[in-house]
């Protein structure tokens, strides 16, 4: 009798001893699991109010289409019969006239497109990827590729950026470049949105030569307006922007 008594009080402190580590690792697995959840709703909230805060400091799409459209122009002056210039004034800025997306060459826009931005009509939120993927790949090796920049990126780039601001490579301007985009795509989507949006950017683009917007250019380089340019043409016209 007083063995087996002795059995059972030599087994108690095992047990218990047992069951107290079970405890302490499950308290500690437990502790560790609400860390990484608090962690991670830290960091869920905290990238909301930065992307809040950055939708409060930029315009709206709205906004960005007026100021495209409202650019500056050249202005002329005709004759009579509205076909001779007798007059012109250019803007400091340089040579520009916004013309309608009709007006301008189907074949013009696909090679832009296809030049610039191949997934332009694709792309989720105005964002090429594989474009944007590369120049991150390029910065983490140390080089500096350039490129990565979707048609609406430069956009709005060119159109609510000022000189310093699009010059300077930063990440806080690449990610007002990102959000922006996106509300951009958002409140202009399908085909009829991108081809507002590719409107905008052919108006808006600069071609060297004092010409912004490729009716500009198509005067400067041709003396000609830009539907009447010849394939030939409109394909030297496509190269001649410097899309960072």
């Amino acid at each position: 009798m007083d063995l087996v008594l002795l059995r059972r009080r030599m087994r108690r402190p095992r047990q218990s001893g047992g069951l107290q580590a079970l405890r302490f690792a499950f308290v500690g697995l437990s502790a560790f699991l609400f860390s990484g959840v608090m962690f991670a709703l830290l960091a869920v909230v905290s990238a909301y109010g930065l992307y809040s805060s950055y939708i409060q400091e930029l315009p709206s799409a709205d906004e960005i289409g007026l100021a495209s459209a409202q650019q500056f122009e050249t202005t002329r002056l005709y004759d009579r019969t509205g076909q001779v210039v007798l007059y012109e004034v250019i803007a400091p800025e340089g040579h520009r006239t916004a013309v309608p997306l009709e007006r301008i060459p189907q074949y013009l826009r696909d090679a832009t497109v296809a030049m610039e931005d191949r997934t332009f009509y694709t792309n989720p939120g105005g964002i090429n990827i594989r474009g944007l993927g590369r120049a991150v790949w390029g910065v983490l090796r140390g080089e500096d590729e350039g490129g990565g920049s979707s048609i609406t990126q430069q956009l709005v780039r060119n159109v609510i950026m000022t000189y310093e601001e699009r010059i300077k490579r930063s990440y806080a301007r690449k990610l007002k470049e990102l959000v922006l985009s996106y509300e951009l795509t958002e409140r202009y989507p399908g085909k009829e949105g991108r081809d507002t949006i590719l409107e905008w950017y052919l108006n808006s683009i600069p071609y060297g030569r004092m010409a912004v917007g490729v009716e500009a250019a198509a005067q400067i380089y041709f003396s000609k307006s830009v539907e009447d340019l010849t394939l030939a043409e409109a394909t030297m016209l496509v190269h001649l922007p410097n899309s960072p």
